[in-house]
């Protein structure tokens, strides 16, 4: 019910930016994060898409009893027309805290020690890039990666 595919069509007439629309619930003992805007749990969908145009504020759902974790919630816009760089480094970064699993994808939250090397440049990256956590959490390597996707192919 929370997993999805999205397919953004970049090729389409002048869509130039994937905005990344990261939003991350609590319920006080779980966290929650999501990055589409099409699973079946409609209200925890986001404003994630392909566009002419940059997006400027964050869009959530607001489903009951999950209170957005704003702190760990962010957009960032990427510019496909590889003019910014070739690549879009995607960094997924899990943190465990013995009980629990949040999971980041963005670089830039206001919870910094969590942001990730997520990036368009001109290289693509090999190596994932985690902040080091806080308050008892811990990298999750076994679940964070990088992915590279080569926007000039």
């Amino acid at each position: 019910m929370n997993s999805a595919v999205y397919n953004g069509d970049r090729f389409g007439s002048g869509r130039r930016y994937l905005n990344l629309h990261q939003c991350v619930y609590h319920n006080g003992s779980t966290h929650y994060t999501n990055l589409l805007p099409n699973t079946k749990n409609a209200t925890f969908n986001t404003g994630t898409s392909i566009s002419t145009t940059a997006d400027t504020a964050l869009e959530c759902g607001r489903p009951s009893g999950w209170p957005l974790n704003s702190v760990n919630s962010a957009l960032y816009t990427a510019d496909l027309t590889g003019v910014s760089g070739r690549y879009l480094n995607l960094h997924q970064c899990v943190y465990n805290n013995g009980t629990s699993l949040y999971t980041n994808l963005l670089p830039n939250t206001a919870n910094t020690r969590f942001n990730t090397g997520t990036r368009v440049s001109n290289t693509a990256d090999t190596t994932v890039v985690c902040g080091p956590g806080a308050g008892g959490w811990r990298l999750d390597t076994a679940n964070s990666a990088v992915y590279a996707i080569d926007l000039l192919a």
